[in-house]
């Protein structure tokens, strides 16, 4: 079984469909742990761990999208982008690799994913939670204009009325 996603594309990037030829990059960027000490569950995941998630809850979830971003520039693959639909919010999250970061690989990558659910999903709200510690990550979200809502713990969460 497989999801089939559009493919969005921007001036630098093409993101596509997560598949499980993907599980090795997702697996390095998740399991730095400059990555992971920003996530709820912070701890370095095994390539078993991913796909188990891959197969068992990703390819039966319909709410969840998940692109790989690809580097027109090389065709690297650079990070990966998602969201979740829940009733009429969806969730964003994101990972790019620490290599490629401060860049504005993420700014763009996120602007092309907030163009599709704007044109392709019934939401009236886009939101991040993202850890109060990552300065880099609240300074994007906030440059894509999303505004601080609440704080869950060590979480601030952000949102974008669409």
């Amino acid at each position: 079984m497989k999801k089939v996603l559009d493919v969005i594309e921007t001036d630098r990037l093409l993101l596509r469909g997560i598949d499980e030829n993907d599980a090795d990059s997702i697996v390095k960027w998740r399991s730095n742990s400059d990555v992971y000490k920003y996530f709820k569950s912070s701890h370095k995941i095994t390539l078993q761990e991913h796909l188990n998630w891959y197969h068992n809850i990703y390819l039966k979830n319909f709410d969840r999208l998940d692109w790989i971003c690809i580097s027109k520039n090389n065709y690297s693959k650079i990070g990966v982008f998602g969201y979740s639909i829940d009733n009429d919010k969806a969730e964003l999250h994101y990972i790019l690799a620490p290599e490629e970061q401060h860049k504005g690989y993420a700014y763009e990558a996120l602007s092309g994913i907030i163009n599709y659910i704007k044109n392709n999903k019934r939401v009236h709200y886009i939101f991040a939670e993202i850890h109060e510690s990552n300065m880099p990550s609240i300074s994007l979200i906030r440059k894509l204009n999303f505004e601080l809502v609440n704080n869950d713990g060590h979480f601030n969460v952000f949102e974008l009325t669409i």
